[in-house]
């Protein structure tokens, strides 16, 4: 250390009670004077108070200096002054940066940091002060119980080539027990206090401890500006780490307290109405970012199933009112109101819907980038809304089981299909052969049935078994287990929820809950068979004689399946949706029958269908038809003699439309070309 290692610091601890006795004056008056002798007068009123605690000696009657025996404590007070890792911002990196830059040398730099000297580089303070801001630094120690761990441990340090030596039993169960007893202390303590923490060592191994402790690292020193008292205590984010309550599994929210419920495979649902509108005429997108255009996007956001605001803020679908307030002074911005931010949610999620049906391989895109982009139906995507509810739903989560994805950051030239993280972190790629998706589906499958607080949820599944090791950026358990809660949480966003396999609920004090679902244990490999939509839906849902269909009650899964065959005139409770021609034509030409229509109504209602509308319905059905529309090739000839021969040379490649007009049945270039070559040969030629 730069200048706490010249500290006596046996002397400093015996000082501190005189130091105590002074008032903030006198200490304020020690502390502005020199090494050399100083001017009587510097010291004010306090003059003789600091020379009855022997902490100043007078040299003539106007000339006095610090006095012999309190030099120490007076060295360590103007050192432990000029760094405070204990300010206003205690959680500042900056703050432990500059403590490690003041008090330590650049030849300590490598040697705390790895236990071995190196080359200075501009990144060794920062690294130091990164590695000493983690819990693990102070914890490994206090956990070490034999020998061999203490000394593995000062050997990472550099201990022998510093001259910090836990070399006794005695020197390492003081220092143990003066940085927990910093630790339960909770905040850091004046340098009086320190000997009560260690009631049966010698003041002098006290001060010992305290020497090794800061040289380590393990302890920080400042001067409190509001009383100038030395404090010594932990780094405070560390502390707080190292003093958390072991984790309790949270409990699930009271029913008594929800006001609210919600569940559902929005993207699901999203991703059908994409489709269908796509299966009427393509989808066309932007060139720039490949998402759905502004016009086609609002109206088809029209027909998705409402996501409660409450818990699309927790999805990062839509955000408070209040997250839109700018910094700049200069602007002027309204917060948006319910409306507006649930339009906003569904411009995202219709783009989402759109990006999820290419990467499934039900939609792709056709065109060049920058130019003429839009999407269309694969047949595998006319497959996949042929099928039901439960079908579609167990389609998608079997391509994602199906992935041969390890871990985030695990890409593949010949990964196909969707991948099964939803994020790509290059910092948790797979090392060691750590597999972060099994490990994922093992901790999530923990999860209760019944919703619970997410935020506790999700701190108590992270401080379980983390597969996150020490490479790239996790270099602190601080970092591991933050990205630990990162991916988790990402996979509960972008996975989970998406696909009905999240159980949401809201309680009176407006804290999200959720809980796993059959689809949720399905997508994680904890079942075998699929259980969605078996049940009956919620909320009472009436179709009226005029077409309209008036909800008394809110139903998410209700409102999924009116969609696809209504268009949407309202929100909440009342009067969402009228069954109109234009919607039920768009579902029957994306593949969808009679009966599928008249049953899916069926299932969302409480009431039987009116009988108008049921024949009406049908009546739009049945009056349907599929004709095949195609290019082709006519060939006109000059008269009839001409089109004889035409047919002739021909033969079945063509068919006789008029007297003086046939066409070519095959539309290829390589049968125009053939056609071409026999009519040549018959001596008939091309008009240019």
């Amino acid at each position: 250390m730069k200048h706490l290692d010249a500290v006596d610091w046996p002397a400093v601890v015996a000082a501190a009670p005189r130091w105590d006795g002074l008032p903030l004056e006198a200490r304020r008056a020690f502390l502005g004077l020199r090494r050399a002798p100083n001017n009587a007068r510097t010291l004010g009123p306090w003059r003789g108070m600091l020379k009855d605690a022997r902490l100043v000696q007078a040299l003539a009657p106007d000339r006095v200096a610090v006095a012999a025996d309190a030099f120490p404590l007076f060295d360590a007070l103007r050192a432990l002054r000029k760094a405070r890792p204990f300010g206003p911002a205690p959680r500042s990196e900056d703050l432990m940066l500059a403590y490690v830059r003041e008090h330590f040398a650049r030849d300590d730099y490598q040697l705390l940091r790895n236990g071995r000297p190196g080359d200075y580089s501009h990144a060794a303070a920062p690294d130091l002060a990164d590695a000493a801001s983690s819990a693990e630094w102070a914890g490994d120690l206090l956990t070490a119980g034999t020998p061999d761990a203490v000394d593995a441990w000062e050997k990472r340090r550099g201990g022998a080539v510093r001259g910090f030596r836990l070399n006794t039993p005695a020197r390492v169960d003081a220092v143990q027990r003066l940085v927990r007893g910093l630790l339960e202390a909770g905040t850091p303590l004046p340098l009086s206090h320190l000997p009560a923490l260690l009631p049966s060592v010698p003041l002098g191994e006290v001060a010992h401890a305290l020497h090794t402790a800061l040289g380590y690292l393990l302890v920080l020193g400042a001067v409190r500006e509001a009383d100038l008292q030395p404090v010594f205590g932990l780094w405070p984010p560390a502390a707080e780490w190292l003093s958390r309550p072991q984790a309790a599994a949270p409990q699930a929210a009271a029913p008594v307290e929800t006001v609210d419920a919600w569940e559902g495979a929005f993207a699901m649902d999203d991703m059908v109405a994409v489709l269908v509108a796509a299966s009427s005429e393509p989808v066309r997108l932007r060139g720039d970012d490949v998402g759905v255009f502004a016009r086609t996007r609002n109206a088809l956001g029209k027909r998705l199933t409402l996501v409660p605001l409450w818990a699309a803020e927790w999805l990062d679908l839509a955000h408070p009112a209040d997250a839109y307030d700018q910094d700049d002074p200069y602007e002027i911005h309204d917060p948006p109101d319910d409306a507006a931010r649930t339009e906003m949610m569904n411009a995202v999620r219709v783009d989402t819907a759109a990006a999820m049906l290419s990467a499934y391989g039900l939609a792709k895109v056709k065109g060049r980038r920058g130019e003429n982009l839009s999407l269309v139906p694969t047949p595998a995507g006319t497959h996949w809304l042929g099928m039901g509810d439960r079908e579609r739903l167990q389609a998608l989560l079997d391509m994602l089981r199906a992935s041969r994805q390890r871990s985030p950051g695990d890409w593949t030239s010949s990964q196909e299909g969707p991948p099964f993280f939803p994020v790509s972190t290059g910092w948790m790629s797979v090392h060691g052969g750590v597999d972060l998706r099994n490990a994922l589906c093992r901790a999530l499958l923990s999860m209760p049935t019944a919703p619970a607080e997410a935020g506790e949820l999700l701190r108590f599944l992270a401080r379980g078994d983390n597969p996150v090791r020490s490479f790239g950026g996790m270099s602190t358990v601080e970092r591991r287990e933050g990205g630990w809660i990162y991916l988790l949480r990402g996979f509960l966003l972008h996975r989970l929820a998406p696909l009905g396999g999240l159980r949401f609920a809201r309680t009176a004090d407006s804290k999200v809950c959720v809980g796993l679902t059959s689809a949720g244990r399905y997508l994680l490999g904890g079942a075998d068979e699929l259980e969605y939509g078996t049940g009956p839906i919620q909320g009472e849902v009436v179709v009226q004689p005029n077409f309209e269909v008036v909800f008394l009650a809110p139903s998410a899964q209700a409102e999924a399946r009116i969609g696809r065959y209504a268009e949407r005139i309202g929100s909440g409770v009342g009067t969402l949706f009228r069954i109109t021609r234009p919607a039920v034509l768009a579902a029957v030409e994306a593949g969808a029958t009679a009966e599928r229509v008249l049953g899916d109504l069926a299932s969302a209602i409480s009431r039987p269908l009116p009988a108008n509308v049921a024949r009406q319905v049908r009546d739009w059905v049945q009056a349907t038809r599929r004709v095949r529309i195609g290019s082709a090739v006519l060939v006109d000839c000059p008269d009839a003699e001409t089109a004889v021969r035409v047919h002739a040379a021909g033969g079945k490649q063509v068919e006789r439309l008029t007297d003086t007009v046939l066409r070519l049945t095959g539309g290829s270039t390589s049968d125009l070309n053939a056609m071409l070559k026999k009519l040549r040969a018959s001596g008939i030629f091309r008009e240019p």
